[in-house]
């Protein structure tokens, strides 16, 4: 059965690769103390294997109940100009906005083939930056007891069908299994530095 095999060989490839993906996060984790450069990686892989134009990781802002991130590179490793012109190169929404915000109420993943037609998504940050959203693909970050501390979202998926698929949707769930604990490790670093900036200001 020539096309049984062929499927088989294809699921296999499928699978080294991702393995091979899970192997090069983790070496990314001990190769660097810088947080932002990090989480820029791990998004930018993420991206890149999926294909999507755009990934983001957002955390949960819990004093200003936000979802914020630093993100402003494309999975091309390219610099996002749109994004770095926003103040403080952060992008910020309340916990409740948009695709992102329904996601990390709900902690279900979403995924939009055409975000135009959806009414949760906010077309703020689009008008903000110039960029043009189409397809999301946004599930839940979770620390290990299940608690949400942000959201992973993928943008516009680059090859045919031009939205993100299944597979995609069990790839990426299988992802954010490995990486939960490293996530809210930064996402403690990152509320004690605010913490420490804010003291500094009073």
């Amino acid at each position: 059965m020539p096309e049984e095999s062929e499927v088989l060989v294809n699921d296999l490839r499928i699978r080294v690769e991702r393995l091979e993906l899970l192997l090069m996060i983790g070496r990314m984790m001990h190769a660097t103390s810088d947080q932002e450069e990090l989480i820029n990686n791990i998004a930018m892989a993420v991206g890149h294997y999926l294909e999507a134009d755009r990934c983001s990781i957002f955390f949960h802002d819990k004093i200003t109940d936000e979802l914020y991130t630093h993100l402003a590179v494309r999975t091309d490793g390219q610099v996002d100009e749109a994004i770095l012109s926003l103040e403080g190169q952060q992008i910020r929404m309340k916990s409740t906005d948009g695709i992102a915000g329904r996601v990390f109420q709900s902690s279900e993943l979403v995924n939009v083939r055409d975000a135009r037609e959806d009414e949760h998504f906010n077309q703020g940050i689009d008008k903000k930056t110039g960029y043009e959203t189409r397809s999301i693909l946004c599930i839940p970050l979770k620390n290990r007891r299940g608690a949400n501390i942000g959201v992973l979202q993928l943008l516009n998926k680059q090859i045919k069908p031009h939205y993100f698929t299944s597979d995609d949707e069990i790839f990426v769930g299988e992802l954010i299994e490995q990486i939960g604990d490293l996530m809210e490790l930064i996402l403690k670093r990152d509320e004690l530095e605010q913490r420490n900036t804010r003291l500094e200001l009073q």
